[in-house]
């Protein structure tokens, strides 16, 4: 659904002017970075890509086109707070973000909570209740199935975990200077604990059911929770839309000294130009067109993607809130969220923008 509005705005922007023509190319996402890694390295990256997470290793590396000589300040100060640090550094701006997302959701299957006399709408908010729910659901699942299905290998979990993190100890694992580390805290020890209950209780799999970004495993009922980015409510309404009002939303479960931060970051997905462009004030307009322009151009990308992401500019979370389809979505809720501040084989020709589309992945 994504990638079918990715074409779509590009060739509403090729017919709505005829001054710049965008090429659009779909990359896969296991080939997305040797592919973009060798185009920078012989100066023949697109004009415009899509990038994902934090941009400073790219604008300390040169890599990335400053928006402000091609774009209106009143489109850059249209981007929502929550959105600056991802997109602005020392009040320029090198990204123009096309949404936020929460990166760890909890999800949960109404019907296998009711079979163990579970309430099936409301969800566990401390991780002793999910501990407490998952010891009545435990005896009513059938071999390959369990209660809870969290992000399984290491790298995952890093960057999945860095709300969890904040919200056990208030920072993450390195001191503020990246000179010591800084685990040995009751904190991290309460978060390394309840990962370890789900394990020793067998709770969770051995083994991961399916990759973290993905909801095969919660759309085949493997399992009564499901934690992943809030994405994963999009391909439940694409590929098992049995379960779209089936299915339970909510926050991660907060640790019992929360300091008040929420347990989930917000993921993003920005547009960049590339700072060896030629067509520099091409690539400006069609980014001032596409994504910071009329807010009917966006509409669309929210409600196909099933109301799992947020945009970065009020007028359109406006725009999308007043759509028919908005009030009649299932699922409908509202978590707390919090900002991370984390430390084409050919030249495009003259008029000419290339842009791929994003590439089918979700980042940390």
């Amino acid at each position: 659904m994504e990638n079918e509005w990715y074409k779509s705005i590009i060739d509403q922007f090729n017919k709505a002017q005829t001054a710049v023509k965008v090429v659009g190319t779909e990359v896969p996402a296991d080939a997305w970075d040797q592919k973009m890694k060798a185009a920078q390295a012989a100066g023949k990256a697109p004009d415009v890509y899509t990038h994902p997470g934090a941009i400073q290793d790219a604008v300390t590396a040169g890599q990335l086109f400053k928006l402000n000589d091609v774009m209106k300040q009143s489109a850059l100060d249209e981007i929502i707070e929550a959105a600056r640090p991802v997109s602005e550094i020392d009040g320029n701006f090198y990204a123009y973000p096309l949404l936020l997302e929460p990166q760890a959701v909890l999800f949960w299957n109404k019907d296998m909570l009711s079979a163990a006399g579970l309430d099936p709408e409301k969800g566990p908010e401390t991780w002793d209740e999910l501990f407490a729910m998952c010891e009545k659901i435990k005896p009513t699942l059938q071999q390959g199935q369990y209660c809870i299905s969290p992000a399984g290998d290491a790298i995952t979990f890093a960057w999945s975990s860095v709300g969890q993190q904040y919200n056990f100890n208030g920072h993450l694992a390195l001191n503020d200077t990246w000179t010591a580390a800084a685990v040995e805290e009751p904190g991290y020890k309460e978060l390394i604990g309840v990962y370890k209950t789900l394990w020793d209780k067998e709770y969770m799999p051995k083994q991961a059911l399916a990759a973290y970004v993905e909801g095969k495993d919660f759309g085949q009922k493997k399992c009564a929770f499901k934690v992943s980015g809030s994405w994963m409510m999009s391909e439940i309404g694409s590929d098992y839309p049995d379960l779209l009002k089936k299915t339970g939303i909510g926050p991660m479960p907060n640790s019992a000294s929360a300091d008040g931060r929420t347990a989930t970051t917000l993921g993003n997905f920005k547009w960049v130009i590339d700072a060896k462009t030629k067509n520099g004030q091409a690539a400006g307009d069609f980014l001032s067109w596409a994504i910071a322009g009329d807010p009917a151009n966006l509409v669309p990308f929210f409600v196909e993607t099933q109301f799992t992401k947020v945009s970065v500019r009020k007028s359109v979370q406006d725009a999308v809130a007043a759509d028919q389809k908005a009030a009649d979505a299932p699922g409908r809720t509202s978590s707390p969220t919090r900002s991370p501040r984390l430390p084409s084989p050919s030249p495009p020709t003259p008029g000419t923008c290339r842009s791929p589309s994003a590439p089918r992945s979700r980042p940390a």
